[in-house]
């Protein structure tokens, strides 16, 4: 039973464990290919965003220096303004038209930070500039020369179509950083009168405040880097504003592009707008040309030298990992919830299935029972039949004989077949009675009433009704256990227990010998031990005497008969109560009867 149970086991756990194993096999490949999918589509939207980003921070920045040069050139052209500065127009009001003009124009365009005019020798002639973020024109008296500036000295010699624009870098006052630092751009334009003669220089210097605002307000927004580097290759934008503007400190002559992104430097100086991945993660690249061929007033306008930024959008191999892309948390959780209620149905269809086995091997069980039931008992019927048949036969043999023969039988001899008839007729009589206490067990009619029961009282009683034949042996029966020795049983079926195992000990013990019955307690239980000191049986006959089928039948230490039948019908009541019984025997040294039943504790 317990093999057929641990098969079961082994037969529910082998097939669970490679159902789970497919379904976590099938659940991971799932959530793999599910995973990977989703991040192949976040990289192809963050490529898409960064080249949509980088196309934004362009147009933004082309749009934001061509206005601003527009509007210097508008101004430079302006009738009003050529007359107002070449001292024609002496009108208040209109001095005042244009100055409300200036005014508005630096009202709504907060990156222009000044508006001045320069006349030949390089003085200014007005200023109007930010102050406390409002637009200030500037006294007479804080005019300043600006003819030792850069600026000045390379616009100055402008031809009429004609432009300049200083480099980007940080704004200068007095010789000296302004702080906070100002990134400023001065774009400068050639003043003409009516006469073609060069009147001075109109200067707007232009604050790139807002521009790095807006390329910061797009790191944060879409993550990564932008960095925007300048024609010597020097960051005018970066992550770490450390290493910004290196170009106007002598420290930081060696922090631009070649060393920062030495590996890749090459390939972004050659590519003119585009994408590309490396070991240290995506580069999106574009070209910014904030001051190409301007058109105005049906002139055309050009730069005198060429003047180009790179607008680098990066985003390193370290944010473009698995966990970057994903909510690996959330889906880690809902991958394991899926996993587990994908156990849980394995199991419950394990389960079914084991329990469908289990329908299938106790009905095979049951079947084989019954085909053995049916044999044991064609095969025990047989054997009762022929011992009925022989026993019965004998009877009327010798009853035959003598009716026969009364007359010529001597009268002694008359005596011994009437006395081998009676033994038979016994013989017969038990051997019936056996057969239908075994019957009754079989159609459950026998009640069972288990109880506590004193062993000694109970053997004392069974050992008065076969006194006669102890007697005749001259055996005598000795207990190994005391008074209060007992076993939680049904009383009538362990009498019939005993007295069966006691006659079999009579049967089979030398004249003169004795029969030991030994208790003792085992646990929840008793052993009991019934031991005679006579002839002993085979070991291979010590396995059959209990089974039903087999037909073990040996005489007495005097020739004693029996039907065969007892020891079965004790294992049987034996097992109705719970315990077992098992038989130890040596050939030539008696037997023992081993007993374990409940103690009833």
């Amino acid at each position: 039973m317990r093999l057929k149970e641990k098969y079961s086991q082994t037969y529910f756990l082998k097939h669970f464990l490679w159902r789970l194993a497919l379904v976590v096999a099938l659940f991971v490949v799932v959530f793999l290919i599910g995973i990977r999918q989703i991040v192949i589509q976040q990289k192809i939207e963050l490529r898409a965003n960064q080249k949509q980003i980088v196309l934004a921070d362009k147009n933004l920045i082309e749009h934001l220096f061509k206005e601003s040069i527009l509007d210097l050139l508008t101004i430079s052209e302006s009738d009003l303004f050529l007359q107002f500065f070449s001292g024609k127009i002496a009108d208040q009001e209109i001095e005042k038209s244009f100055n409300a003009f200036l005014l508005k124009l630096l009202e709504n365009k907060e990156a222009y930070y000044q508006l001045r005019f320069l006349n030949t020798s390089g003085m200014e002639i007005f200023r109007l500039e930010r102050r406390n973020n409002e637009p200030y024109f500037c006294l007479p008296k804080e005019l300043q020369d600006k003819s030792h500036r850069y600026y000045y000295q390379e616009a100055i010699g402008l031809q009429q179509g004609q432009f300049y624009v200083s480099p980007f870098d940080l704004n200068i006052e007095h010789g000296e950083l302004e702080l906070p630092y100002r990134p400023m751009l001065r774009i400068c334009a050639p003043v003409f009168n009516d006469k073609g003669e060069r009147q001075g220089i109109n200067v707007l210097n232009f604050d790139g405040t807002d521009i790095v605002q807006e390329l910061d307000e797009h790191l944060q927004e879409y993550g990564g880097a932008n960095y925007l580097i300048n024609q010597d290759g020097y960051f005018l934008n970066a992550k770490d504003t450390a290493m910004e503007w290196g170009f106007m400190f002598e420290n930081k002559k060696d922090q631009n592009i070649t060393s920062f992104f030495s590996d890749d430097f090459q390939r972004i100086n050659q590519m003119q707008q585009g994408q590309f991945e490396s070991d240290r993660g995506l580069f999106t690249v574009s070209v910014i040309e904030p001051f190409g061929r301007l058109s105005h007033g049906g002139i055309n306008y050009e730069l005198v030298e060429s003047y180009e930024w790179k607008l680098i959008a990066f985003v390193p191999s370290q944010e473009m990992t698995y966990g970057s892309f994903l909510p690996m948390r959330k889906l880690l959780v809902l991958f394991f919830f899926a996993l587990a209620l994908g156990v849980l149905l394995v199991f419950f269809y394990s389960k079914i299935a084991w329990r469908k086995l289990e329908a299938q091997q106790a009905l095979i069980q049951s079947e084989e029972k019954l085909r053995i039931a049916n044999e044991t008992k064609d095969r025990f019927f047989s054997i009762v039949a022929h011992d009925l048949k022989n026993s019965s036969g004998t009877i009327a043999n010798y009853l035959e004989f003598i009716f026969e023969n009364y007359d010529d039988i001597p009268e002694n001899e008359r005596t011994v077949h009437l006395r081998d008839i009676t033994f038979a007729a016994s013989q017969h009589n038990k051997l019936l009675y056996e057969i239908l206490d075994w019957a009754r067990l079989q159609q459950g009619n026998v009640s069972f009433k288990p109880q506590p029961i004193r062993l000694k009282e109970l053997l004392e009683e069974q050992l008065q009704q076969i006194d006669l034949q102890l007697k005749n042996k001259e055996l005598v029966v000795e207990f190994d256990f005391d008074d209060e020795f007992g076993v939680f049983a049904d009383r009538d079926m362990l009498k019939t227990i005993f007295r069966n195992l006691v006659n079999n000990a009579i049967k089979f013990s030398y004249r003169k010998s004795r029969i030991v019955i030994e208790g003792r307690p085992k646990a929840e239980q008793v052993e009991l031990r019934v031991i005679d000191f006579g002839i002993g049986m085979r070991e291979a006959d010590a396995d059959k005497i209990f089974d039903l089928s087999s037909k073990v039948q040996q005489p007495g230490t005097e020739k004693e008969a029996g039907t065969g039948f007892g020891l079965k019908l004790v294992a049987e009541l034996v097992a109705i109560n719970g315990g077992i019984i098992q038989v130890e025997s040596e050939l030539g040294k008696g037997s023992s009867f081993i007993l374990n039943l409940p103690s009833g504790k």
